[in-house]
């Protein structure tokens, strides 16, 4: 027979595991939203020329 002790442990033992697959989840969507923004920003920078950018701030000219 479980004593009263035993059966808190375990709920809160599965407890943890749940909330360890749940972070996990939560975690790698997260991860993907992030690259998806990233991705689409960068994809929509991509005709930019930022060599350019870089040299003309540096050199105090920009073109018009």
């Amino acid at each position: 027979m479980l004593g009263f002790s035993h059966v808190i442990h375990l709920i809160l033992m599965s407890y943890k595991r749940i909330k360890i697959i749940y972070v996990s989840v939560f975690v790698t969507r997260e991860t993907a939203a992030l690259k998806a923004v990233f991705d689409f920003l960068m994809f929509n920078a991509t005709p930019c020329n930022f060599t350019g950018l870089i040299v003309n701030a540096a050199a105090g000219t920009m073109p018009r």
